[in-house]
């Protein structure tokens, strides 16, 4: 990946003395939005392979999903995103930037297996050995499968060093949760997922070698 910029996209004003800003939500997503002055540099237009994302005037643009564009005061800035491909901006002081992610991100599964620990007293036993990951409502034993409240999914997972002096960005993607999880890694609290995209930055709590995982998954 290469890239001339990057980071947060920010707001572009119209020449109808209106502001308009590009947002891309998941579903259920919502944001907070806070206008600040002055907003300059900014974006008044970003592509992607010749394809014009903002402005867009038409109705079925799928976005640039999980797309962050940071300008600085100097006219550098930095992009972060997952989609491979050509990337151009213009800002407000007519300065056109550009930047290449040649390819997605590398992933890594995390095969298992997995202890799963449940609330005593409530009809499952006290934990229980879970070979991959799965919905306990798959599991045979009756009291696994109509179990209702928290159950704590652990396992362990590695981390290469990777290059030196480059600090990765690891994301942790549940996939489908049902309905709310709480991520912890090495012991560290990271907080609770509760839309989708069921995913996380957890750069900050793991270390190269093995790692601890656990989320505490609601139904």
């Amino acid at each position: 990946k290469s890239s001339s910029w990057s980071g947060r996209l920010t707001a572009t004003s119209a020449p109808d003395g209106r502001t308009r800003i590009p947002l891309w939500l998941e579903p259920y997503g919502s944001v907070f939005l806070v206008l600040r002055r002055p907003s300059s540099p900014h974006a008044v237009e970003l592509s992607k392979d010749g394809r014009r994302w903002f402005p867009y005037e038409g109705t079925d643009a799928d976005g640039p999903a999980q797309l962050q564009v940071r300008l600085n005061a100097n006219g550098t800035g930095s992009l972060a995103t997952a989609s491979p491909g050509r990337y151009r901006m213009k800002t407000d002081a007519g300065q056109a930037l550009s930047a290449v992610v040649s390819s997605a991100p590398e992933t890594t599964a995390i095969g298992g297996p997995w202890t799963v620990r449940f609330t005593p007293g409530w009809g499952a036993p006290p934990s229980a050995a879970f070979p991959r990951l799965l919905s306990w409502t798959e599991m045979e034993d009756p009291g696994i499968r109509y179990y209702s409240g928290t159950a704590t999914y652990s396992a362990r997972f590695s981390v290469t060093t990777g290059r030196p002096g480059v600090t990765p960005t690891l994301v942790l993607d549940l996939g489908e949760v049902r309905e709310l999880a709480q991520v912890r890694v090495n012991g560290k609290d990271l907080g609770i997922l509760w839309k989708r995209p069921f995913t996380m930055d957890v750069s900050a709590a793991v270390k190269p070698g093995w790692n601890n995982l656990e989320v505490a998954v609601t139904n």
